[in-house]
């Protein structure tokens, strides 16, 4: 039938962190995993010239960084991102948006080669929220010296 014989190109199908979705923890360990429709796997372009994949956030800068090769893989329908790196280099003093972009030609169907077109700034976004509370570390002078200097 027709449909045995078409090519399908992968879509992105789910976020995690969700799409549009608040992460909380601030500096804690940043994962983003995107599900496609079917198996993907690097195209033969990837590595090339970079990983082809991005993450940007507000208040960074570089506002768009690309992500090396080690924090980027790809297991059956799934590429995982680790964006920690970037999201310690923030400043949290409010909410900040962040995204992945992928370049096209840079994911493709595994059974087909097929590419997935790719994932713009508009395709995928999070908002990172620092919601840890500062804790006291220490202090001085320390509770019970009698020997502070009072200038």
């Amino acid at each position: 039938s027709q449909d045995r014989c078409a090519i399908y190109r992968p879509s992105a199908t789910h976020f995690e962190p969700e799409d549009g979705s608040i992460h909380e923890g601030g500096f804690a360990g940043v994962q983003v995993r995107i599900w496609f429709s079917a198996d993907v796997v690097w195209c033969s372009s990837f590595g090339v010239q970079g990983t082809g994949v991005y993450v940007w956030c507000t208040g960074h800068t570089p506002q768009t960084q690309e992500l090396p090769s080690g924090w980027v893989s790809i297991d059956g329908p799934v590429l995982r991102a680790d964006v920690t790196g970037v999201v310690r280099e923030l400043v949290l003093n409010d909410d900040r948006e962040c995204g992945l972009l992928i370049d096209p030609s840079v994911v493709c169907s595994a059974d087909t080669s097929v590419p997935f077109l790719g994932l713009d700034r508009s395709g995928y976004r999070f908002t990172v929220r620092d919601s840890i509370a500062p804790a006291l570390v220490g202090f001085q002078p320390m509770s019970g010296d009698d020997d502070v200097d009072l200038q």
